[in-house]
This record gives structure tokens, C-alpha cells and sequence, in this order.
């Protein structure tokens, strides 16, 4: 009884997190309209903010409309120079796990990050980030502790072209590949060590024009936590946009990689593709194929169909599948899931989902997950 209430408030109280591609049901198919990463999520444009208030959350809420200037950075009441962007991200996670083996539940601070962005020069961008790290694993008992999951250099090679835009990238962030999933417990994020506090070290050159976009990124360490794996080699991206409001994708990843106990070759391949089918219909899908340390290739896949109620509220779905051996059919893992995401005001994301999931290689039955999420982006 106590498990079903938990998944009806699930069910109504809502949320998620800093990336948004399903906003290419109004025709933003490329990220950096409302972001300054090319991939997005994170610290946001002056016209991201302003589609934040106009197409992203409710007008009115209790029959109060929206503050003027309320999605400026902290509501308005600290202003920032034309330079300088500022924001930041509080995200809280309180998640219940109930499965024939036990009922457990779990509350965490799952992002505490501020970001700064300073354009030095017309061709020179510097950004800087600092959060802190909370232990992964149930009771484990390591202080929290500061890290900076991104930061870096930008140099605009051609800064004044308004179409052709082309851009070197170095430091630390999260690289161009796939679908960057608010969601990181997605198939196609975790499974893909694309998840937070797994930013790469690299340096990324990229071409975009407003149809299509082609990004090489050479990697040369992956972030783990304030730790270090040492993995070099490389990522290809190419997109291109279909009409107005579709965008397919191909990517292909290639490293070497020390895990400790030797080093092996790590290839993927797949595509992607974002599809706004209506101004209220959208989905997103993802498909790879993943090799592993001992060279067999699996399968990642995720799959997200939404729709947007009224402005600012949203029901989906979602499916994921990977086998990382598709020589067999197990061990996998497998989910199904029903959420609904609201934003009640520009700054605010509420989300709940309810999951129903299996990982064959611990479990022949599926666990029931919910998870509540509050979001609050300064």
C-alpha cells in the first residue's frame, strides 16, 4: 500500500533536469540557441532564458502570470555584465526501490554545480564550473567534496561569420555523442559512461551551419569523480536537420582505455534522432552498438515519446534495452517507464517517473522504481 502511494505522487509531482533536445517541437533544432555548449545543458543564453518564460513554462500559475525579467539570472536581483553569464543548478532526488528481494528508498543531493562564462574577446570564450560530489553507492561513508566537472578555453576561429560557424574547444566537459539525456540514468548515458562527473578531457573542433554540423572531438583522459581514467582516441559526430522541426545523427567513438587492470579498445557507433512531429508531440531516440573489453558487441537503445499537455506540463514514456553481448540473450537490461514533468515557473522543474525495470544478470523479475526529482536553476 505504502509503495502504490508513493508511485500516485510520482505520478503528480514532477520534474527533471538541465538539457532539453525536446524542444525541437518548436524548431530549435540546434542546442547552442539556448546553451553556449553545443551539446547543451548547463549555463544558459539570454535567449535561452527568455524561451524558458515564453515557450518552456507556465504563463500563469495560481492566475498569477510570470514576473517580468523573472528568468534572469537568480530572478533578476543580481545583474550580470553583457560578458559575464552566470547560473547554476540544484537538482534533489528522492528515489523508492521495491523488488522481491527488498523495499529501500533513497534521498540525495544529486547537483549542486554554479557555472560562469566570460567572452574575454570576439574569438575567446573561458568557462568555469565548481559543485561538490556526493558517494555514489548506499552507506558509503566519503566526505563530500569540491570538484569542477567543467571548465576550459573556446576560441572562435571565424567570429565573424553569423552562419559557418567554427569553433576549437579545450578542457573538460562532456563530448558531443548522442542525445544528452537530462535523464543520465537513461540506457544510452549510463551504460555509455556519459553520466555526470564522467566529462572528458579533450579538445573539440567543430563545424556548424544552421542544416547540419560536423564535431571531432580527440580525447585524452575521462573524469571520474576528482579522479582520472586514462583513455585516449577520438569521437565523430555529423547532424543534419530534416525540414523544421526533425535532426538525425550519427556518431562514432573510438578509444584505448586503462581501467587498471590493462588496457583494451573502446569502439561504439550509432544514431540518433530528435522528431517533433507536432507542437505538442515529440520523441527522441537513440540506438548504439557498443563493444566490449573483450571484444563482443552489444546493443544500447533508448526510446522517449512525450507530450506536452498545456504549456509546462508533460506526460511521456519511455523504453530502454541494452546488451552489451548480443551473442546471448542475457545477462540485459530492460525498462519501461511512465513520467510526467512540469514547469511551473521559469527556474523551477518538477518530475516524477514510475519504472518498471530488470537487470537479468541479478534478477529474473522486474523491480518497481520511482523516482522524485526537484530542480531549481539559478
Amino acid at each position: 500500500m505504502i509503495m502504490r502511494i508513493f508511485i500516485l505522487l510520482g505520478l503528480m509531482l514532477p520534474l527533471r533536469s538541465f538539457a532539453f533536445p525536446e524542444m525541437i517541437r518548436h524548431g530549435y533544432v540546434n542546442c547552442t540557441v539556448c546553451h553556449t555548449s553545443l551539446v547543451g545543458g548547463n549555463l544558459l543564453t539570454p535567449y535561452g532564458r527568455s524561451l524558458a518564460k515564453e515557450l518552456l513554462s507556465q504563463t500563469h500559475f495560481l492566475g498569477v502570470p510570470a514576473p517580468e525579467g523573472g528568468e534572469a539570472f537568480l530572478g533578476g536581483a543580481v545583474e550580470t555584465p553583457e560578458w559575464l553569464l552566470a547560473g547554476g543548478d540544484l537538482r534533489l532526488l528522492q528515489s523508492f526501490i521495491e523488488s522481491p528481494q527488498a523495499s529501500r528508498g533513497r534521498f540525495l543531493i544529486m547537483q549542486m554545480d554554479f557555472d560562469l562564462s566570460a567572452q574575454v574577446k570576439d574569438w575567446l570564450r573561458v568557462f568555469f564550473s565548481f559543485g561538490r560530489i556526493e558517494p555514489r553507492m548506499d552507506g558509503a561513508v566519503a566526505k563530500d567534496h569540491v570538484t569542477s566537472p567543467r571548465h576550459g578555453v573556446e576560441f572562435i576561429l571565424n567570429p565573424e561569420a553569423e552562419d559557418d560557424r567554427i569553433t576549437l574547444r579545450a578542457g573538460r566537459f562532456m563530448p558531443a555523442y548522442g542525445i544528452l539525456f537530462a535523464e543520465h540514468t537513461f540506457a544510452t548515458r549510463s551504460f555509455l559512461d556519459f553520466g555526470p562527473g564522467q566529462e572528458r578531457g579533450a579538445v573539440e573542433l567543430a563545424w556548424t551551419r544552421e542544416m547540419i554540423s560536423v564535431i571531432a572531438t580527440g580525447i585524452y583522459n575521462q573524469a571520474n569523480g576528482n579522479q582520472v581514467r586514462k583513455e585516449a582516441g577520438g569521437i565523430l559526430q555529423v547532424n543534419a536537420v530534416l525540414g523544421e522541426s526533425m535532426k538525425l545523427g550519427a556518431n562514432y567513438y573510438q578509444t584505448t582505455r586503462d581501467d587498471g587492470a590493462g588496457s583494451y579498445q573502446r569502439r561504439m557507433y550509432g544514431f540518433y534522432s530528435l522528431m517533433g512531429f507536432t507542437k505538442e508531440w515529440y520523441g527522441l531516440l537513440e540506438v548504439n552498438r557498443v563493444q566490449r573489453a573483450d571484444g563482443r558487441w552489444g546493443l544500447v537503445e533508448t526510446f522517449k515519446l512525450g507530450r506536452e499537455l498545456w504549456q509546462g506540463f508533460h506526460l511521456f514514456g519511455v523504453h530502454e534495452f541494452a546488451n552489451l553481448d548480443m551473442d546471448q540473450t542475457d545477462p540485459r537490461f530492460e525498462a519501461f517507464s511512465f513520467g510526467t514533468q512540469w514547469y511551473p515557473r521559469p527556474h523551477w522543474e518538477l518530475y516524477g517517473i514510475y519504472r518498471k525495470e530488470r537487470n537479468t544478470a541479478t534478477m529474473s523479475e522486474f523491480q518497481d522504481v520511482v523516482w522524485l526529482l526537484g530542480h531549481y536553476y539559478l
